[in-house]
């Protein structure tokens, strides 16, 4: 998202400059309503190569991620693991956040995945989520109110 944004700004600089070389007045109401009025395009699909081949791997079938050892993994709710190109935070700007959590350094959620929410210790959240994961899933204190506000919405 911060990427796209980033592109649109350097858009309307250089048009900024452009406009200002050709002395002709501008509207900055109206640059900074372009500016903001961009839809940012989120990923639908995943292309996932397999030996020889590959296949597409639509982000509604994706329950989370996890990066492991340098390696970030697409886990489907049918519990298979494709390893992505992306690290966690590539993706966190690449999936809707209306969608998707990051919940610390090693895991992305989808809200459909997370069946229930326990407190934990020192104001951390554990997270219970369907299909399971080997490793407990932890929302520390510093994105415990964040993440209510966002699973609330």
């Amino acid at each position: 998202m911060s990427f796209l944004r980033a592109e649109w700004r350097k858009l309307a600089i250089a048009n900024y400059a452009i406009e200002k070389e050709q002395n002709t007045s501008i509207d900055f109401t109206e640059l900074a309503s372009l500016i903001s009025s961009q839809k940012t395009e989120y990923r639908k699909r995943f292309v996932i190569h397999s030996n020889d081949s590959f296949f597409h791997l639509p982000v509604t079938d994706i329950a989370l991620f996890y990066s492991t050892q340098g390696i970030t993994f697409a886990v489907t709710f049918e519990k298979r693991e494709y390893p992505v190109n992306f690290s966690l935070e590539s993706l966190k700007e690449q999936l809707h956040p209306d969608n998707f959590f990051k919940i610390n350094r090693q895991f992305i959620v989808s809200i459909n995945a997370i069946k229930r929410v326990h407190s934990y210790f020192n104001g951390k959240l554990k997270l219970e989520i369907e299909p399971s994961h080997a490793e407990d899933i932890i929302v520390g204190k510093d994105k415990a109110s964040t993440f209510k506000r966002w699973i609330d919405k």
